[in-house]
């Protein structure tokens, strides 16, 4: 049985459930994602290199947790279930941002959770390559250096955490 995902329209209203392999093939559609930006002690954030077999932005950078709300999840949901099957872990997390994105590869409405984690962490193999753990410094320098190395809708994600000082508490 294929995996079913909501589709939404412009405003975020459930249009119905339609199989994951539709959102690849009609750039038309649009979806909701949510996504993790995971920071420990030491005031760094935890960053995933995607798989080379992901369909969407192999090899690329993303942030610590992403995933696309399965149909009958609400965002919160989703992220539970992604940060378990991606990083084996289940923490409080509290929503920062809520927008919309679109390129050439999909459209979808996106809510971004942030959280605190020093323990122990588990990837998901099959689609994250690796992690990196990195400081505010540092992104930023990545960023300014290897543009192309970040999937389009991080990147435009942390360009907006660090023009408007987001998470600056927990990320220096």
């Amino acid at each position: 049985m294929p995996e079913l995902i909501t589709e939404v329209d412009r405003s975020d209203g459930e249009i119905g459930a339609r199989p994951k392999t539709d959102f690849f093939t009609n750039h038309e559609l649009i979806c909701r994602t949510s996504h993790l930006y995971l920071f420990n002690s030491k005031r760094q954030l935890l960053m995933q290199l995607r798989a080379k077999n992901r369909k969407n932005y192999p090899n690329q950078y993303d942030a610590s947790v992403s995933g696309t709300v399965r149909a009958g999840e609400t965002y919160n949901q989703a992220l539970e279930r992604e940060m378990k099957e991606e990083l084996g872990i289940c923490i409080p997390a509290t929503m920062f941002i809520k927008g919309f994105y679109e390129d050439d590869i999909h459209r979808s409405h996106k809510m971004c959770f942030w959280g605190m984690y020093d323990g122990p962490i588990e990837i998901q193999k099959s689609e994250i390559a690796q992690i990196l753990w990195i400081d505010r410094t540092e992104l930023k320098k990545k960023m300014a250096e290897e543009k192309d190395k970040f999937c389009p809708p991080f990147l435009e994600e942390l360009h907006e955490i660090i023009q408007k000082n987001y998470l600056i508490e927990v990320f220096t």
